[in-house]
């Protein structure tokens, strides 16, 4: 089952942009204010719950605010 020239150039044009990816470091965006609260205050509120549900902890972290 051949290719058509269509897909055959897609394929051409995924391969170039996976190639560009690999050149570039990934650089991670920095966190926003309501994450940095986050990072340090749920240490605090896991102590004080029972709870370990992500999402949980989160809701009691955004009542805080």
């Amino acid at each position: 089952m051949e290719n058509s020239p269509q897909q055959q150039q897609h394929h051409k044009f995924s391969m170039s942009h996976d190639d560009n990816k690999a050149k570039k470091p990934h650089i991670k965006k920095p966190l926003n204010a309501f994450m940095l609260f986050m990072k340090e205050q749920r240490a605090q509120v896991v102590q004080e719950c029972t709870l370990r549900e992500s999402a949980a902890i989160n809701q009691i972290l955004g009542r805080k605010v």
